[in-house]
């Protein structure tokens, strides 16, 4: 008799085992996220959670078989482990446009171990002791009839709804005190749909939150990517349109019509290093010599520009929207990568100002290179897979840094030194997971760096040691007199987290800056009519490359200036924010609107 109840007591018995092994893996994701499994709201953070975790096993109560959990669990486990490593690389949760980019890593896969650890493997783990505790209870039970709980079910369902309202509630009153209930909107009691206007203090033109899965869930999440795609598809084959004050502001960007081609007045260098950190030009060995000695040596030579805090402003394009800034002026969409969403769009850039002009592109099409390269104005790109067409001996895969500057130096050398002309430069040896370099330029630091952290100063010492010859070569041909050569970073690496963990120790007993928990890019220009040192330690914007280029170059009189301003010019005051510069700048490149 005691038997024949448990087995009718089966479903209730899986139900309980399914519902906490969902609500753990969520709550597991979260610590692994955010470092903590306590939340600032304790209602706030797990009731949506609970809710979800209630509502998936309540089907439990409604099937005589339940098998169809594993396929469920195991799904379950991929999009965890999915987010969880994209999100240790990038900040961000996975969506569609970044689900899309996957097949454009050419050759950075090995990457992805770089974010898996022990507790990655707990998801799928989890998922293994619950299939054993399943077979045993079919093996104990055999294969008696199993009665449906639909009344349970019911009950569950009911919970699940309570602890969704309640939970929104507490969304609303953390997010907007002293505002009146009535207030609530449907969003805050749903978990399967985005709260896209949760915080309006904080402005986010973006669909995708970073704080949405600390509200809710990875499960509501998945639903809510698909949401958001169907929305941001609507978005972007809708009619952009500008209001007369959008209109007014852009115009502030644009300079004089002008009837005459734009010439430039000097050469341009551009070196956009691969991750590289303001603080890496602080550090010094334990024999008292720079990390970046090349580039510290080259600011005591020669007359500079040099921003000590330039902030990155890259989004989910991450080095391809660093790039378009950098070229265009213009900042990234709010969601997606616009050189893969929007790339045969015309764009403003200097490039195609210069009679000669190439791209030099380490890997073989990352960030969509072979139409960018065309549409920022770059007259050829040189590249592995271009370059073994040509030669046999040279890999099609990607190239280290070891090989990108004696091609660079090459391709300068054939022009002819009267015709003006402009490389972009991109490397790529300190690119996660920061093993594309040659370990004999390893840093000789104190033992308080982690492991993670001497290899990406490994890769920023054996970069700026190939830089060098580029540097020779400009001097020893008097380059400097008639060029810009410009260095930054096309973005940060370390995330506030991973600061923490893998930098914070060190900073601390080396003095760096970054000890504060924040880090930026350095922008550095030299050559051309700079004939005084300026240093700015204030903070400065990625968007300000180019206006300032601009400026160096003699091309004040281009139609576009970007949202940025000219740091060579002390007194320039700024005439966009940087919120009025993203807003602008999506709808610019979602309307294609210098194509007109």
């Amino acid at each position: 008799m005691q038997l024949k109840n448990i087995r009718r007591g089966y479903p209730i018995v899986v139900f309980i085992l399914l519902f906490v092994l969902v609500l753990y893996k969520i709550c597991l994701f979260h610590r692994l996220c955010y470092g903590t499994f306590v939340g600032y709201n304790l209602q706030a953070v797990y009731l949506p959670k609970i809710a979800v975790s209630l509502f998936l096993a309540s089907f439990c109560l409604l099937s005589r078989r339940q098998w169809w959990t594993l396929p469920v669990l195991l799904l379950t486990d991929v999009w965890c482990i999915a987010n969880l490593t994209y999100f240790r690389a990038n900040n961000l949760f996975l969506s569609l446009d970044a689900i899309r980019m996957a097949g454009n890593l050419s050759g950075f896969e090995s990457s992805i171990g770089q974010y898996v650890d022990f507790s990655t493997w707990l998801f799928p783990l989890s998922t293994l002791v619950f299939c054993g505790v399943l077979l045993a209870l079919y093996v104990f039970l055999g294969k008696q009839h199993k009665r449906l709980h639909a009344a349970w079910f019911a009950v569950a369902v009911v919970v699940a709804a309570v602890c969704s309202v309640c939970g929104g509630i507490e969304l609303f009153q953390v997010y907007h005190q002293g505002k009146p209930v009535s207030d609530i909107t449907a969003d805050y009691f749903n978990p399967f749909v985005t709260p896209a206007d949760l915080r309006v203090e904080e402005w986010q033109n973006e669909r995708q939150q970073f704080n949405y899965v600390y509200d809710h869930s990875i499960l509501t999440y998945s639903v809510n990517m698909l949401y958001d795609g169907y929305l941001l598809a609507k978005q972007r084959n809708a009619d952009v349109q500008f209001t007369d004050a959008e209109l007014q502001l852009i115009s502030n960007a644009l300079g004089a019509d002008t009837v005459s081609a734009v010439r430039p007045k000097h050469n341009l260098i551009f070196v956009m290093v691969e991750s590289l950190e303001s603080w890496t030009m602080e550090l010094t060995d334990v024999h008292g010599q720079y990390v970046t000695g090349n580039i510290n040596c080259l600011l005591d030579r020669h007359k500079h520009l040099y921003c000590h805090k330039m902030r990155s402003q890259v989004k989910h394009g991450v080095s391809g929207d660093g790039q378009m800034t950098a070229n265009t002026g213009l900042l990234p969409l709010q969601s997606g990568a616009a050189c893969m969403l929007y790339g045969y769009n015309t764009y403003p850039n200097f490039a195609h100002m210069f009679e000669h002009s190439f791209l030099l592109n380490p890997t073989r099409d990352a960030w969509n290179q072979r139409r960018s390269t065309v549409n920022y104005g770059y007259q050829k790109q040189l590249c592995p897979e271009e370059r073994r067409k040509e030669d046999m001996r040279i890999s099609a895969h990607n190239w280290w840094d070891e090989n990108i500057f004696p091609i660079t130096i090459e391709q300068i050398g054939s022009y002819d030194p009267d015709t003006p002309f402009c490389a972009f430069v991109i490397t790529i040896s300190s690119h996660s997971p920061f093993n594309m370099y040659d370990h004999r330029y390893d840093v000789d630091l104190r033992e308080d760096w982690s492991e993670n952290a001497r290899c990406y100063l490994g890769c920023i010492h054996y970069m700026d040691h190939y830089l060098g010859q580029l540097i020779d070569y400009m001097e020893a041909t008097s380059m400097f007199d008639n060029t810009l050569l410009v260095i930054t970073g096309d973005h940060t690496i370390y995330k506030p987290a991973t600061i923490s963990e893998y930098l914070l120790e060190g900073a601390k007993q080396a003095g760096l800056s970054v000890a504060d928990g924040h880090n930026y890019v350095p922008f550095i220009m030299i050559g051309g009519d700079i004939k005084e040192n300026i240093d700015i330690e204030k903070e400065v914007y990625q968007m300000d490359i180019y206006p300032t280029i601009l400026s160096a170059i003699g091309a004040e009189s281009y139609f576009w200036h970007g949202f940025g301003v000219d740091l060579l010019s002390a007194d320039t005051a700024r005439l966009f924010s940087e919120k009025e510069a993203y807003l602008l700048s999506d709808k610019l490149i979602r309307s294609n609107y210098f194509h007109q």
